[in-house]
């Protein structure tokens, strides 16, 4: 649309509304179509109770602000083209959407479309977008299930078409259709080529920036635990599944999974609020072990030390007494003097060395106990575990079922048509839906494939979290025992050196008082 017209229209549209906002009337809460096409619609703001709607229908109106269609959560297409709206916005809860249509408006950047993970197409060529590479690359960095896109007639097109399109390309890897038309692979592998490197720069930035928004959601009490891996569990392992994607094509499998979804959240969340608890457990019995270890070689210490200052009040006492005697003038045998404080620091250095031995043994027996306690906390856990896995496991079975019930009804219902219903059913139908309905043997093929490999992927989350916290725990473990073994050679060592520095000063302190020191 040509600028100035536009302006011209919103001029219109400003003076229309200080007469009267146009409220259309609709009182069918069942409707799920609805068309108000062409009819100079400046507001919409009548349809609170049209909560089924899943198709509406607002082109060729005057609107200039997207507004009151957030409660319309049931809504998956939506068309907003040729109207007057320049910013993307109040689509925040309509994530289900999947089909969006902006052509010809007054958009100058994209925006507000970061909860629409279900958006296949989307259509705002036509508009002002300045910068093709800024409006690619907010697609790429949120989560959508973009398929078709229309960007052409934005004012870069025509300078900058065919790098619009090998940008478009490369980036939206999901992409089938760029402005309608179909891209081959030669197109998509020359695409990406020319911008391999920028987009694996991207991909870093992207996966790190996901990593980083998923750290600081993460409950520290669920990381300490080692169960960080169960949050939104058995969605990711969907979203990663090939075939079980495949599957999210049928219509009602959103519908048919959100019990179990339910279901498998209550039992996610018996199942962090019991291992955090034994994980406080396990914690507290560490810090106490630890306690207890730190308070026996506190007394341990104090014992040596006793013990060091005994033997330093005897040696004084005894060089009082060679003292005494020398001022005297008396006979001195400084070699009994000198042998007795030797014989003193060897009883000393083997009452230090027996201390530190009982003291080991002690620690030993006491490490020996809380290993067990631990030992004991982790098979809990490794149970809690197993009951959980078991759990899910038994859900998926049982939307595994009814899902399949719901797919080969869809596809009888689907084949029992004439070809012209078929045509016309097609046309609303998504690519992924087309392929499963084409043949029976494909769609039990993927029903059977996404069950063996949910299933699989599921226990496969036992092993990780036992796995972890056994080696959580063998680190733990290998630390305490190397630090009692590092404290013990290190007491031994300084004993010894204490003993043997005692022996030197009594050794050149009789040698200066006989008068042969050098």
């Amino acid at each position: 649309m040509n600028l100035d017209i536009s302006k011209r229209l919103k001029g219109k549209a400003k003076i229309e509304k200080e007469k009267e906002t146009v409220k259309p009337t609709v009182i069918n809460d069942h409707l799920i179509r609805l068309q108000l096409r062409s009819i100079d619609i400046i507001e919409v703001d009548n349809l609170y109770a049209l909560d089924r709607l899943q198709k509406l229908q607002l082109d060729n109106n005057i609107i200039c602000k997207i507004q009151n269609l957030d409660h319309l959560v049931n809504l998956k297409w939506l068309d907003l083209s040729f109207n007057l709206i320049e910013r993307i916005e109040g689509l925040d809860k309509l994530t289900k959407l999947t089909d969006l249509s902006l052509f010809s408006n007054l958009i100058t950047t994209l925006s507000g479309l970061e909860n629409l993970h279900e958006l296949n197409v989307l259509s705002v060529g036509q508009n002002q977008i300045m910068e093709y590479q800024e409006a690619i690359k907010y697609l790429f960095n949120h989560k959508n299930k973009l398929q078709v896109l229309k960007m052409a007639d934005n004012p870069f097109f025509k300078t900058k078409e065919s790098e619009y399109r090998q940008f478009a390309i490369a980036f939206l890897g999901n992409l089938k259709y760029l402005d309608y038309e179909l891209i081959d692979d030669e197109t998509r592998e020359k695409a990406i080529e020319k911008h391999k490197e920028e987009l694996q720069e991207q991909e870093q930035a992207k996966n790190t920036e996901a990593n980083e928004e998923l750290e600081k959601q993460t409950d520290p009490a669920l990381k300490e635990a080692r169960i960080e891996c169960t949050i939104q569990m058995v969605q990711k392992i969907i979203q990663e599944d090939e075939d079980s994607k495949m599957l999210e094509a049928l219509q009602k499998f959103q519908e048919i999974f959100q019990p179990f979804e339910q279901n498998i959240d209550e039992h996610t969340t018996k199942y962090q609020a019991e291992m955090k608890m034994r994980n406080k457990e396990k914690i507290n019995t560490l810090i106490y072990c630890e306690q207890v270890l730190r308070e026996a070689e506190k007394e341990a210490e104090k014992e040596s030390i006793k013990l060091i200052e005994a033997f330093k009040s005897k040696r004084k006492h005894k060089f009082r007494q060679v003292d005494q005697l020398e001022d005297k003038d008396e006979d001195v045998d400084l070699d009994e003097f000198e042998f007795e404080l030797l014989e003193d620091i060897r009883s000393l250095e083997d009452e230090l060395l027996g201390v530190e031995m009982k003291l080991s043994e002690a620690l030993q027996t006491s490490t020996g106990e809380f290993q067990e306690k631990i030992k004991k906390i982790l098979e809990e856990m490794k149970s809690k575990t197993a009951t959980f896995i078991k759990d899910v496991q038994e859900e998926m079975e049982q939307f595994n079922a009814a899902l399949r019930v719901h797919a080969y009804a869809e596809f009888e219902r689907v084949s029992s048509l004439t070809e012209d219903q078929n045509s016309e059913l097609q046309e609303q139908m998504t690519d992924g839906m087309i392929l499963l309905m084409e043949d029976r043997d494909v769609l039990t093929s993927h029903l059977e494939a996404s069950k063996e490999n949910i299933d699989t992927k599921i226990g496969d989350k036992e092993s990780e979290i036992n796995r972890t916290l056994q080696d959580d725990w063998r680190q733990t473990e290998t630390r305490i025992l190397d630090q009692q073994s590092s404290r013990n050679r290190n007491i031994i060592e300084e004993i010894i050196k204490t003993c043997e520095n005692f022996r030197e000063e009594i050794q050149r302190e009789f040698r200066r008082r006989r008068g042969d020191d050098e």
